[in-house]
């Protein structure tokens, strides 16, 4: 099998990164993401700017979606 080597492709963008605003919340706000996204998704990304950030934040089901809230 021959594979052709090509020079200077550009990396697309990851598309399942969350862009969700960790870095913006002050202790007691909260935001909501709607129900296309799964929780087990939001809270690993939680999980990743906890350690980031070193703030904590936890999130629950509600009517309308998942929200994220930061507690610490």
């Amino acid at each position: 099998m021959k594979v052709k080597i090509e020079k200077e492709v550009p990396i697309p963008i990851k598309t399942g990164s969350l862009s969700l605003p960790w870095d913006q919340l002050d202790i007691g706000d909260s935001f909501l993401v709607n129900n296309d996204i799964k929780i087990e998704n939001i809270r690993n990304n939680a999980q990743f700017y906890k350690k980031k950030l070193k703030r904590k934040f936890t999130c629950r089901r509600v009517e309308g979606g998942t929200r994220v809230w930061r507690i610490k």
